[in-house]
């Protein structure tokens, strides 16, 4: 059965890759705008034996959104078949939720005998989102060919590709600077607007009158600028290694998108460690951790903020605020980063 993508819009798409089960991928495939492309096929099983299922990805070529295209083939009559689409979330690789991160207003799907067909409706580009937000990771540690940590990161991208803004999350976007951030794999899509983003910038750095490209400032690596209000740059309100790494520096970052545990759907190299130790979001490390979790966090992310450094810099639960936010939960702090934002848009709670 073919896999055909329909682009109804004004912007370009490409197939970027599959995974799934007896299918075939056009990987590289362009999809010009107007235009109704076949990006592979998925075959139908023997009958009495398993269905065949898969995902196949597309990206817009302007702005690096990408949708996640699903299609699951019954054995015995067609009647059964899955159809899916929705923005791409990784850890959706079951047939009980497809693709969670539907985006109705964009994207349709729909199935005959002979095909699943994908559709990018015209209000992708008639009335576009404003921001794509994607979570993307890279691998940082490895044993052989396995990866056994991963840095996390966020790009967000205005809809028109012209702004890049990038939360590097002390870590950067790729793995050498100055090399284009993999948006595809393992990275996750999100809509935001103009408020979405600018929480995003103040969970960062907990100033919504910053408008920088890069936030990566880390108090030792660029002295050119202040530490910024929390004394720890661009932290996102954690204290690294202690009350969480990367992973849940990102996982804020996206809290201001999504509900979603993003961290977790991007599945991650040494998430699941993280996540034992610090939750999705960060906070107080949990003492019932297994030893494990500890020592491949601290040989994978050794950054940690020492004792005497914290002094020097005048950091504990009783600094003036906003200081003392590093030491208050989660929930807290984004609520103080919605004041801020709210504040600075002239908006009513």
């Amino acid at each position: 059965m073919n896999i055909y993508v329909e682009n109804k819009s004004e912007h370009d798409f490409v197939c970027v890759g599959s995974w799934g089960t007896s299918l075939n991928c056009a990987k590289g495939a362009n999809i010009p705008k107007g235009e109704k492309v076949s990006i592979g096929s998925i075959e139908v099983p023997l009958m009495f034996r398993k269905g065949n299922w898969g995902w196949w990805y597309v990206q817009d070529c302007t702005n690096q959104a990408t949708f996640e295209l699903y299609a699951y083939v019954d054995p015995r009559k067609h009647s059964s078949d899955g159809v899916d689409i929705g923005l791409k979330a990784n850890c959706s690789h079951n047939k009980t939720y497809p693709a969670p991160n539907h985006a109705p207003a964009y994207l349709s799907a729909s199935r005959d005998d002979q095909s699943f067909s994908f559709v990018i409706k015209p209000e992708w580009t008639t009335k576009p989102p404003k921001y794509i937000f994607n979570f993307g990771n890279y691998g940082i540690a490895s044993i052989g060919s396995h990866t056994t940590a991963a840095h996390s990161f966020v790009v967000v991208r205005s809809f028109d590709g012209v702004e890049t803004i990038n939360f590097e999350c002390w870590g950067g976007v790729a793995t050498e600077q100055g090399q284009e951030p993999d948006l595809n794999y393992p990275a996750e899509t999100f809509l935001a607007n103009e408020y979405e983003l600018r929480l995003a910038r103040t969970i960062c750095c907990f100033d919504p009158n910053d408008h920088r490209t890069d936030y990566k400032l880390r108090p030792d690596f660029d002295k050119s600028r202040p530490d910024g209000k929390l004394k720890l740059g661009d932290c996102c309100g954690i204290i690294y290694g202690r009350r969480g790494v990367c992973h849940q520096m990102a996982n804020r970052i996206c809290a201001a998108v999504t509900n979603a545990d993003a961290g977790d759907r991007a599945d991650m190299a040494a998430y699941n460690a993280t996540h034992l130790i610090w939750g999705t979001y960060g906070g107080e490390p949990n003492p019932d951790a297994p030893s494990w979790a500890y020592d491949l966090i601290h040989n994978a992310f050794p950054d940690v903020i020492t004792d005497d450094e914290l002094d020097k810099l005048g950091i504990s639960p009783s600094s003036p605020y906003p200081v003392n936010l590093l030491f208050k939960p989660w929930e807290t702090y984004l609520e103080e980063c919605k004041k801020l934002v709210d504040k600075t848009m002239g908006r009513e709670r």
